[in-house]
């Protein structure tokens, strides 16, 4: 395995250096643009005198595809930590869990 994929199976940090990404030609194709959500949200601050109100806005049903283009064994360890990722995968808030698998392979175009 190259450089690229073993630094990247041994990464486990925030913290740890992401150059090896820097490699990566990246596009994004929308398959269905969604509709915008407003969220209304309140936070509890530590004094607990105020909440603080506030709005987040989210794409609600929307489909994109993204492709990488890259070193073959970086996209293949990439494409693994997608199918096995160490945490659970959500888009924008965690109540947003992906509808389908994220991953569709690697292949050599």
């Amino acid at each position: 395995m190259s450089s690229a994929g073993s630094s990247l199976q041994a990464r486990n940090t925030r913290t740890d250096s992401l150059e090896d990404l820097l490699m990566l030609r990246f596009g994004v194709r929308v398959d269905a643009p969604g509709e915008i959500m407003r969220d209304f949200q309140t936070a509890r601050q530590v004094d607990r005198k105020a909440l603080p109100l506030t709005y987040r806005y989210y794409l609600s049903d929307a489909t994109f595809v993204a492709g990488l283009e890259g070193p073959e064994e970086l996209l293949t360890a990439l494409d693994g930590h997608l199918r096995s990722p160490e945490f659970p995968l959500y888009l924008g808030r965690r109540s947003c869990p992906p509808s389908r698998p994220v991953a569709l392979g690697v292949s050599d175009m």
